[in-house]
């Protein structure tokens, strides 16, 4: 983390600390567009439809190891986290509360909705498929406007766009089309729905991302105003 946005998220802070429910109001929603993204993702491996690359991965590696998909999250964001820091020389240690809440929301998740059959038919994928992704779209727009520590992967998806101009879609799909070499690796879900999600998501993600700010833009405004 550089430091301006260390100086800018402790001045995000101390607005927040000065209005608690501001506060409250901000972390319940932090957490649940986290675990937002966890609920998307597990409906859409029930999907049988094939999910994104790295979430792939993590899938995979559940039926390969005995470890658990909220496990494998926290070893593949903290890989992520430790490959930027190599590279920036900025590691941003509170990536590690986003890490932590995300591996226990899929573990959460994955308990929640265990009473939800595996979709057999066309329709019934078509369902979880559209449930998920837009569960996924939408947790991960609202959670990142908040500007808080975000998970590596879409925190690096941000750090590219804002480092090369590029479009929030054109960064996310650079990470996505990189998984995929991992995903074949260890046999990880792959169907149309890997396709949809590498080649969509980017743009589900801005279009969520500006939906956020309009809904959240008094919350936000008012934490500007309090760091001023």
């Amino acid at each position: 983390m550089d430091k301006t946005a260390l100086i800018t998220q402790c001045l995000r802070l101390h607005a927040l600390r000065a209005d608690p429910l501001r506060a409250l109001t901000c972390t319940v929603i932090y957490i649940t567009g986290l675990w937002m993204t966890c609920f998307g993702v597990v409906m859409i491996l029930k999907s049988t439809l094939g999910v994104d690359a790295w979430n792939g991965v993590m899938a995979g590696m559940t039926v390969l190891t005995p470890l658990s998909l909220g496990v494998w999250s926290v070893i593949v964001q903290g890989t992520f986290w430790l490959t930027a820091a190599i590279i920036s020389h900025r590691p941003d240690f509170l990536c590690f509360i986003p890490i932590l809440l995300k591996g226990i929301g899929f573990d959460l998740a994955v308990w929640v909705l265990d009473f939800v059959p595996t979709a057999s038919d066309p329709v019934t994928m078509a369902l979880y498929y559209a449930t998920g992704y837009l569960t996924l779209a939408l947790g991960t727009g609202f959670y990142i406007t908040l500007n808080f520590s975000k998970m590596p992967i879409d925190g690096l998806m941000v750090a590219i766009s804002e480092r090369f101009g590029m479009r929030l879609s054109r960064a996310r799909l650079c990470i996505e089309v990189s998984g995929f070499a991992c995903l074949f690796a260890c046999a990880g879900p792959f169907g149309i729905g890997t396709i949809i999600a590498t080649f969509t998501f980017g743009n589900a993600v801005a279009a969520s991302r500006t939906l956020a700010q309009r809904c959240l833009r008094p919350l936000l405004a008012g934490s500007r105003e309090k760091t001023h």
